[in-house]
């Protein structure tokens, strides 16, 4: 079981100071810090803290921070202030930055955004202006898994809170929300080899449970077929030979586990909305994601 992207984290929680002198509130949600500076109405120096925390510190590789419209602002890792973006992640608003292997220490990690925030939009109005500022979460990419202090299952979801950067390991094939990889968004992997006697008779893929959006099928390195309706079946006799065979199945996620709602009771609502992201009657601390993996996966045998 392999993963074809880095897995990533999340930060929606920050302290905050107005200027560089200002007295430090929180830790606050992210969108809770900007309704507040939107009723102030005012241009104003602001500088949201993010933390994090690492286990093991011993990464072999560098961080990747994303910051969406980072280029609006100076960010600064652990008193060390990032020279440069190199690219975007999943938009291009969405900007990265390397965050070098040796600024990275065990224990607490933090990540300065200095910037001047802009009202986004036009007093007692929901008319937003070009320019204004939108404080939003930021995300930590890189090869590592994550460690969960808490964490139950409910309605069908994962919900999981208290996470730690620690080295990456070898997955296998149990949902990923189980193997600290609960927000990895991207495909996931399996090869498999089986060994047939009788090739005379009927072998169907079949998928009892679909925890993804499509799946792609490739038997003895030939491509055939995609898989992302009900029944979830799919016919591979004509592929399978007799002896070894290699079946690889390759998984791909939806954004939900990602972008979320991350904080609302029910991990899978039938309507989501922008009050989805506010703290309301439904809200939680912990962060809810689905089931994303390759699921459980049968051959079937069937007749000639």
């Amino acid at each position: 079981v392999t993963l074809e992207d880095k897995n990533v984290l999340p930060l929606d929680f920050c302290k905050y100071r107005k200027g560089r002198k200002g007295k430090w509130k929180g830790p606050l949600y992210i969108l809770e810090i900007q309704e507040s500076l939107e009723r102030e109405n005012r241009a104003q120096e602001v500088e949201p803290l993010f933390e994090f925390d690492i286990v093991d510190p011993l990464f072999s590789e560098n961080l990747e921070l994303v910051v969406e419209e980072g280029d609006r602002f100076t960010l600064i890792f652990n008193n060390r202030e990032i020279p440069s973006f190199t690219g975007w992640w999943l938009d291009p608003r969405f900007k990265t930055a390397i965050i070098p292997r040796e600024w990275i220490k065990g224990g607490r990690n933090q990540i300065l955004i200095r910037g001047k925030f802009l009202p986004p939009k036009k007093e007692n109005t929901l008319v937003f202006q070009e320019g204004g500022t939108e404080l939003e979460t930021i995300y930590i990419r890189g090869d590592f898994s994550l460690k969960v202090e808490e964490s139950y299952e409910d309605r069908g979801g994962y919900f999981q809170k208290g996470f730690q950067l620690s080295l990456s390991h070898n997955l296998d094939e149990r949902d990923l929300n189980l193997q600290g990889y609960p927000f990895y968004v991207g495909a996931i992997k399996g090869r498999k080899i089986i060994t047939l006697e009788d090739v005379r008779k009927r072998y169907p893929l079949r998928f009892s449970k679909f925890p993804g959006v499509v799946a792609e099928v490739w038997v003895n390195k030939r491509r055939t077929g995609r898989v992302f309706l009900p029944p979830y079946r799919l016919e591979i006799t004509p592929f399978l030979e007799k002896g070894d065979n290699e079946i690889e199945i390759r998984m791909m996620s939806s954004l939900r586990n990602l972008l979320g709602p991350h904080h609302t009771e029910d991990p899978d609502p039938v309507f989501v909305g922008p009050s989805s992201f506010e703290r309301g009657e439904m809200w939680t601390d912990y962060y809810g994601t689905l089931p994303f993996g390759l699921g459980e996966i049968i051959l079937e045998v069937g007749n000639e």
